[in-house]
């Protein structure tokens, strides 16, 4: 309950961020206000250094000794913070280069590395909540993260001179309030901070392979855009950011929400493949509902975005499909890494497959000159479904026991 009331509140926080954005900077610099956000998610990619998933993980494995518990929360939320500071002082001090390369302005690169640095710590404190099963507090933050940047955007449109800049400012003022309030729950519930070697080097051996996930994840979430504003325009990158915001965002914050659950459960449960069968029941009895609800709250949404947000059928009917997809596969992964490094190196391994997939796929769409939104965006799904029998493989593989009956989940859930 508590996750699903801090996702909500997150998502539509957000929903409403970027539609008040997109009426007021219009369609074209939205596409450039959202291209420095996809910069900053990059950003936040090298802050973490895949250490969300490692401090999830070990967070959810409570041991007998409380003291040593704490310690290892603390020690990897002082890596963590560590990291987010190196890589957003060195984009910032770099801005003026990286902004020639990229084509924004440099204030703007700035802001965008701040946000980054402050996104990245955000990333490892949600996971380090939802492990230690703080669920109330981590709804409670994100109710307030959402709060802030709806307003500070309801107060930046009410001025003719509101820019991208400002917007982002917004961002990352309720991104640091986020992390202030995450930071006194864990010392409320952790005590006095320590650091251990021991525990940092733990830490290090499973994020360097989470990492490389994770870094491949964004790749695969991001490229499309990249690929997007490089041969078509911002006019069309903002279209495209709405379609895959009203769809794939708004799927991955309901599986956000799953997955801050299901990555503990996983790690404890005695039964972890008996729990992949319930999800998959679960994913095959709502699939045409979710298929229609996704592409109903993509013409609502982009409704909010205003006139030139065109909602076209077919281009919804992609995106939905995709969102879908991509959604059941960050269940399944986060069960499937629940079983260990090894897990994660098979994962992180087929990961880099998916990205030289998508890659020739992407060289090939710009060599024929087929760049579209649907084409692009028809690849992506192509790319997701491989992932997904990849998943399947690595659930037969990783999680002990009886092995995944999809005959008898199909007609089990087709009877029920």
């Amino acid at each position: 309950m508590w996750s699903l009331i801090g996702g909500g509140s997150s998502g539509l926080g957000l929903l409403a961020y970027n539609a008040i954005a997109a009426r007021t900077l219009g369609i074209d610099r939205f596409g450039e206000f959202s291209f420095a956000i996809i910069i900053g998610t990059l950003i936040a990619l090298l802050s973490m250094g895949g250490i969300d998933l490692a401090s999830a993980r070990r967070a959810a494995r409570q041991g007998a000794d409380q003291r040593t518990d704490d310690v290892a929360v603390w020690t990897m939320l002082s890596v963590a913070l560590a990291l987010a500071t190196v890589v957003g002082l060195a984009v910032a001090l770099g801005a003026p280069a990286l902004a020639g390369v990229i084509g924004i302005e440099a204030g703007t690169v700035r802001w965008v590395a701040l946000l980054g640095a402050a996104a990245g710590m955000r990333g490892v404190f949600e996971r380090t909540i939802s492990g230690l099963r703080l669920y109330h507090a981590q709804a409670a933050v994100r109710a307030i993260e959402a709060v802030t940047m709806v307003s500070g955007a309801a107060v930046l449109a009410a001025r003719e001179a509101a820019g991208e800049q400002g917007f982002i400012a917004v961002f990352v003022a309720a991104v640091l309030l986020a992390n202030a309030c995450y930071a006194v729950a864990i010392l409320r519930r952790r005590g006095t901070p320590a650091f251990s070697r021991e525990e940092a080097r733990a830490t290090f051996d499973f994020a360097r392979h989470a990492f490389v996930m994770t870094a491949v994840a964004y790749f695969l979430m991001y490229a499309d855009k990249v690929l997007v504003r490089a041969e078509a325009s911002d006019r069309e990158l903002g279209l495209y950011v709405a379609y895959h915001a009203g769809s794939v965002m708004v799927a991955a914050q309901l599986a956000n929400i799953m997955q801050n659950i299901l990555l503990p459960a996983a790690t404890r449960s005695a039964d972890p493949r008996a729990l992949a069968r319930r999800v998959f029941r679960m994913a095959t009895l709502g699939l045409v509902p979710a298929l229609g609800l996704s592409m109903l709250g993509l013409a609502v949404i982009l409704a909010t975005y205003g006139p030139a947000f065109e909602f076209r059928l077919v281009t919804a009917l992609v995106f939905a499909a995709w969102a879908i997809v991509y959604a059941s596969n960050v269940l399944f992964a986060s069960m499937t890494i629940s079983a260990g490094p090894g897990a994660m190196r098979d994962e992180a391994r087929f990961a880099l497959v998916r990205s030289v997939l998508l890659t020739v796929c992407f060289v090939l769409l710009s060599a024929l000159d087929m760049v579209s939104i649907e084409a692009v965006a028809c690849t992506m799904l192509l790319v997701e479904l491989c992932e997904s029998l990849n998943l399947w493989r690595l659930v037969r593989h990783w999680l002990p026991d009886r092995p995944v009956e999809v005959g008898y989940v199909l007609g089990d859930a087709m009877g029920r």
